[in-house]
């Protein structure tokens, strides 16, 4: 299911921003000056993806109506009522949800209040976060009973509540990746909290550099497929006898040529991925010239089976790294990217041939690493992803090769994708495929 047209109506109390993917391109871009509400699109079409009612409350839109590849069609229209007991508006919105036999499903959130969402979330897992916000580097902070009440409030999911079966199978299917300008650090999940630090220390919110994230990440993803190779190497070779025994009984003819094939393929493939991961997966077995007996080809063909199974949990990760690495060190000036599953991401400089540690990269050299290791890791087959303002801190030359490299990225992991930029290099002759929102006299074409 793939997003096919979206358009919105009513961004910021007057823009209407409608964007449509040609049938023979997986993405769409849009550009415009500041203030017509490019990133406002991009969160409104995350929060209506994903069915996010706290965000789709928040933002400022009038209707936002999605229409995928096979028919399926979501309407989300969001109302304000007056409070004149608090004398403002509240927001509330109405889910269409139409479906491709037909059917149709709606659901429009009440007024839910907060003990209504305390009851749909774990209290262990809420108590749990309390603590975890209670203590900063073995300082415990005091909360009064209202600032307590505020912080379970904004902990809890909300989820869809009686909303009908089929809206809640949309939010299981739908999937949405926002990149966002802000990509070099991370906030501690306690930050979106009230702060009852003492005063002096207020405003000092601890981060994660992204980058080390990131390098973290795909050491365990390496790690994880190293353990499951070897649960699989264990299964298949306390089996092996007995199969070996049932394959010699079946007189069934083998292309002995194809088994000589596959087994070099699985050895380039092992080649390659030697480079990232320890000798632990290669191979010593020689395969014998001239023509082998039946016996033997019965005893291979079983063997490179098991061979392919093995290697299999490498495969994506082993694709996805190989291209990490070429599309950085393309880009690097006087340094080369490596990746290993002891030290996950590591830069040397080619000239002085030392490591350079990776939160010493300049901005731009690490809003990319960051932005391309995102696309390649966190992404899931079938997601929409959008992507807000990829130039921030790149160079020109990089802004020109964004495109047609998040294109080969989108193949090779299998998603649909938005850009919004003020750049005209980022679109680099795709004036095409690029939308164009708010004003035409605007515009930098």
């Amino acid at each position: 299911m793939l997003l096919k047209h979206v358009i919105v109506h009513n961004i910021l109390g007057e823009y209407t921003h409608e964007i449509k993917f040609n049938d023979d391109k997986n993405y769409a871009i849009v550009y415009g000056p500041n203030g017509v509400g490019k990133t406002k699109l991009l969160e409104i079409i995350k929060a209506a993806s994903e069915l996010s009612y706290d965000a789709l409350t928040e933002l400022p839109f009038g209707k936002a109506t999605l229409t995928y590849d096979d028919t399926t069609e979501l309407n989300i229209t969001r109302t304000s009522v007056y409070n004149e007991e608090e004398d403002e508006n509240n927001y509330y919105c109405t889910i269409t949800l139409a479906l491709p036999d037909g059917s149709k499903a709606t659901w429009q959130a009440v007024d839910e209040n907060d003990e209504f969402y305390i009851k749909r979330n774990s209290v262990t897992r809420l108590y749990g976060k309390l603590l975890e916000h209670l203590t900063d580097q073995d300082e415990v902070h005091e909360l009064s009973p209202d600032s307590i009440k505020q912080w379970v409030y904004l902990s809890c999911d909300r989820e869809l509540g009686s909303a009908p079966a089929a809206i809640k199978a949309f939010k299981d299917r739908s999937d949405c990746h926002l990149i966002e300008t802000q990509r070099l650090k991370i906030q501690r999940s306690q930050d979106r909290f009230p702060d009852h630090r003492p005063r002096k220390l207020r405003g000092l919110r601890e981060e994660d550099d992204r980058i080390t994230v990131l390098s973290k990440q795909i050491i365990q993803l390496l790690n994880e497929a190293q353990t499951q190779h070897s649960q699989l190497s264990r299964q298949k070779e306390r089996s092996f006898p007995n199969r070996v025994l049932s394959a010699a009984q079946n007189h069934k003819t083998r292309d002995a040529n194809r088994i000589r094939e596959l087994y070099k393929s699985q050895n380039e493939f092992r080649d390659r991925l030697a480079k990232v991961v320890s000798d632990s997966v290669s191979e010593g077995l020689e395969l014998p010239d001239g023509n082998l007996d039946d016996w033997a080809l019965a005893l291979l063909d079983l063997y490179v089976q098991d061979a392919s199974e093995k290697l299999k949990p490498f495969e994506k990760i082993l694709e996805r790294i190989e291209l990490l690495q070429t599309l950085v060190n393309k880009r690097l000036l006087n340094k080369t990217l490596s990746i290993s599953e002891n030290k996950g991401l590591t830069i040397r400089h080619n000239g002085k041939n030392e490591e350079i540690p990776l939160t010493s990269l300049s901005s731009g050299e690490q809003h990319q690493i960051i932005l391309l290791c995102d696309l390649l890791l966190n992404v899931k087959e079938g997601a929409l992803v959008l992507i807000d303002e990829p130039e921030i801190s790149l160079h020109v030359a990089w802004q020109l090769d964004f495109i047609p490299d998040v294109i080969q990225i989108a193949k090779l992991v299998g998603f649909r994708f938005i850009v919004a930029t003020h750049s005209p290099q980022i679109i680099n002759g795709m004036w095409k495929e690029a939308i164009q929102l708010g004003p035409t006299e605007a515009s930098f074409q």
